[in-house]
This record gives C-alpha cells, structure tokens and sequence, in this order.
C-alpha cells in the first residue's frame, strides 16, 4: 500500500467518525401517558408556561462507552411551546375542562431538564425533567405551587433525533401526569386552596419569555 494512501486513512479512521456534539429540533408528540380522570369540579382558564434554565438551548451531554469525554446536545426551537403543547395534551386527555374563565389558570415553569446519550454498538437515552407548577385563582391568589418530576429511557440508534425527541416527551408527559394526578394540584383546580398557599403569585424569572396562548 502506498504510503500516502496508509496515511490518508489512518486519518480518516481518526476523523472521519470524529464524536462530537449535536443539536435536535423541539417537537412534541404524545407518548400515550395518561392523567386520572380530572374531577368534574376541575378546570383551567388559561396556561403559562415559562423556562427558566440559564442556557434554554443546552439540554445535556453525550459520550461513548470507551471515552469519558462528554460532548453537548442541544435543542432548536421555542422550548416553551414545546412544554405546553405536551402539558395540555396531557390535561385534555385526562378530561380536564379547559378555556372557561371561571376556572383557575395555571403557570408552568421549566426548571430542569437533562438529556444523556451513552453511546456503544447503539445509545441509550435517558432524560429527566423539573416542573414548577403554580395554580392561580380568578382573583390573582396563588392557590398551591409546588414541583413535579419526569424521568424517562430509550434505546436505539445513536445521535437520532427521534430518539431525543421521544425521550424529552415522555419525560415531559410523565412530569405532567405526576402534577394533575397530585391531590393538592387537583383541589386547587377546583378552586380549593390548601392551608398553607402562598400569599403571591411567583415573580417573573429570567430565562426564555413565558408563552401565553389562550386556551
């Protein structure tokens, strides 16, 4: 073999493949998990959603079996709106009244969400996901606030974008099933406020600017 052409492909073998970061498009769709059916007295005026991480557009790291190095996944797209097209999927599909103004309104904030690829003959995928979520009453009182956890895995292809997507909305979904299904969240959805409620609404965080779009 000729020299050059040794060298030409002992590059390659190093660069060709080079592991670096990626970036996915945030893009909803029901992962099929399901609420418990929203109690006839519950409704929901309105919803807000807000993401408040430092870097809205990094999501998480990916890296390879035989390499310790960790390399960024990030994500395009209003992460906002992604947030509450799958939180009101969710609530129409457990029942839940939605767009009369004698309800409550809900203020949903994003503050974590992590997404990890671990790469070897193929990835796995897991994603974890913080929501803040906060009831408000017609008359401006902060009926209940408190937080709700999504954890999710996948397995298939590495640097898929479908896989990322898929990981991200079932976290997502099962975040938002964990906050309608909590008794305190669904007392205060019929305008039952619990003993202790904040006296204010939160005040605005920085971060990506909430997305308000009437229900």
């Amino acid at each position: 073999m000729r020299p050059a052409l040794l060298l030409g492909l002992m590059l390659c073998a190093t660069g060709c493949h080079r592991f670096k970061g990626t970036e996915f498009s945030a893009s909803y769709h029901r992962m099929r998990e399901e609420a418990s059916t929203a109690p006839p007295c519950a409704g929901l005026s309105g919803l807000t959603v807000r993401d408040t991480r430092a870097d809205v557009g990094l999501v998480g790291s990916r890296s390879r079996d035989d390499d310790s190095q960790r390399m960024p996944i990030r994500i395009e797209g209003d992460t906002t709106l992604w947030a509450r097209q799958g939180f009101e999927e969710v609530a129409r599909a457990s029942g839940l009244s939605i767009g009369q103004s004698q309800y409550p309104s809900m203020v949903v904030t994003l503050r974590s969400l992590e997404l990890t690829e671990r790469v070897g003959r193929n990835a796995d995928y897991q994603a974890r996901l913080l929501l803040e979520t906060a009831v408000v009453l017609p008359t401006g009182q902060t009926c209940f606030v408190n937080s709700y956890e999504g954890e999710a895995k996948n397995f298939g292809r590495a640097g898929s974008e479908e896989n990322y997507q898929e990981t991200i909305n079932h976290a997502l979904e099962l975040a938002t099933v964990n906050a309608l299904n909590a008794v305190p969240v669904r007392e205060a959805l019929c305008g039952k406020c619990p003993a202790q409620a904040p006296a204010a609404a939160p005040a605005t965080p920085t971060g990506a600017p909430p997305t308000m779009v009437p229900l």
